[in-house]
């Protein structure tokens, strides 16, 4: 496995700006798991380099795709997706089916994290074609865990699961351990929705397992994550708050800002179950404002529905009552149907103690 250090020798070594850029583009592929401020800056020096000459566009647009994949990792999304067209338009037009591809793979990762479904689901599909006529495998595994995490978030957990298991099986015939540690995990997640929790749990495992060996922050992060919400189910909350805390702690390392309100939701929702609702409240506050500022909607719309429930225990009436219509007011402009039914649960409470 080549390392970091490595990597450095080579650009230290680099004769010629070719050899230059090559150097830092392979160091931004792969810091972009553990350093993706650094790996930001790679992508711009060899960008900057670029600039300067016309007999490297395959370069150039590698360069645009890393440079999309760091600010993605940061959540700077209206940023990514300008790198990642810009690396298409120029894919496109040296009919470089491979780069397109995956290019278009990457603008769907944007419109997922931003809950436009619809958008991601186009751009998936798009790619998922070019991967198949190549008869690329690898490709193809992407896209098939990549769909099952639209069709999850649709609430739509047969097709889900069936898109996770075309991923994972194909990933195991392959060399790629952080595809399989991918379709590990999101295998868990479905479980999990399931309720089939013995399960999730050693599907969760394998992946944390997988990401360590990878290097990779930001999934551990997530298996952190997904390890503390199966024990929030199975209400062992101090187990919860330690996993949370586990994810919240990498995922401030490494800047990920969509992480970090992922991580601050739970933490409130494991403040809640101790009856801490100031705290709890803290928490979702924090998040929804990190949310806002991405624009991640789905985020939002989470954060609200918790901040909604909070102010009726409360007894913030008005409050609990805004909260709670604007969520769901978001969860049906985005499509995402749990967090519609779940905000419509909420709602049934509210007007429900109203009413005694």
């Amino acid at each position: 496995m080549t390392t970091v250090e490595q990597l450095n020798l080579a650009l230290g070594n680099a004769q010629t700006d070719k050899d230059k850029i090559d150097a830092l583009l392979n160091l931004a592929n792969l810091l972009r798991f553990q350093n993706p401020q650094r790996a930001l800056a790679c992508a711009d020096e060899a960008l900057q380099l670029i600039a300067a000459r016309t007999d490297i566009d395959a370069q150039k647009a590698r360069a645009f795709l890393q440079k999309g994949l760091s600010l993605w990792r940061l959540s700077d999304y209206p940023n990514a997706r300008s790198s990642f067209n810009a690396a298409l338009d120029i894919y496109q037009n040296l009919n470089d089916d491979a780069g397109i591809a995956n290019t278009l793979n990457n603008l769907g990762n944007v419109y997922l994290r931003i809950a436009d479904f619809e958008k991601a689901l186009d751009y998936y599909q798009q790619s998922f074609e070019i991967y198949r006529r190549m008869e690329e495998m690898q490709g193809l595994a992407l896209l098939y865990n990549n769909l099952g995490t639209v069709y999850g978030s649709l609430a739509d957990y047969a097709d889900a699961l069936l898109m996770f298991q075309k991923s994972r099986d194909i990933y195991l015939k392959t060399s790629d351990k952080k595809g399989l540690a991918n379709a590990l995990n999101n295998l868990g997640a479905v479980h999990e929705i399931l309720t089939d929790f013995p399960a999730a749990i050693e599907f969760y495992q394998q992946s944390l397992i997988a990401y360590k060996a990878e290097r990779d922050k930001m999934g551990e992060a997530t298996a952190f994550n997904n390890l503390g919400n199966l024990f929030m189910q199975i209400h062992n909350y101090p187990e919860a708050m330690n996993h949370f805390q586990k994810s919240l702690a990498i995922r401030r390392e490494i800047g990920d800002k969509f992480g970090i309100g992922i991580s601050l939701n739970h933490l409130g929702k494991v403040n809640q179950r101790y009856s801490d609702n100031v705290q709890a409240l803290h928490f979702f506050e924090e998040a929804a404002m990190i949310k806002q500022e991405i624009g991640d909607k789905e985020g939002v719309c989470i954060s609200w529905l918790a901040i909604g429930d909070i102010y009726l225990v409360l007894n913030e009436r008005q409050l609990s009552l805004n909260y709670l219509q604007e969520a769901l007011s978001l969860a049906v402009s985005i499509g995402a149907r749990k967090l519609e039914l779940e905000c419509n649960l909420s709602l049934g409470r509210y007007f429900s103690m109203n009413e005694s």
